[in-house]
């Protein structure tokens, strides 16, 4: 039995203006399921923007939004979330 993943790549653009971004995890699909994997050591994110705080529930949140968003839209479909994009 074969199966077929789709991913989106999770980037961070706390500023759209200074057009700096980093890439932080990957939103992987199977069917109707999406997981979310992000980068342990967030030194780069953190870099952009020193006065966020990743919260340890940001995993989950993220993939609790994406994994609606999947079943009702279609990830294709979802540009920003907030300083969040996918590839």
């Amino acid at each position: 039995m074969q199966h077929s993943f789709e991913f989106r790549i999770i980037r961070y653009e706390p500023d759209a203006r200074r057009g700096e971004r980093v890439n932080i995890g990957l939103a992987v699909m199977s069917g109707k399921a999406v997981q979310v994997h992000l980068l342990k050591n967030m030194a780069k994110a953190l870099a952009l923007s020193p006065q966020v705080k990743f919260h340890l529930s940001l995993q989950a949140d993220l993939q609790d939004m994406l994994s609606e968003l999947h079943t009702s839209q279609g990830l294709d479909s979802v540009g920003k979330i907030g300083a969040f994009s996918l590839s």
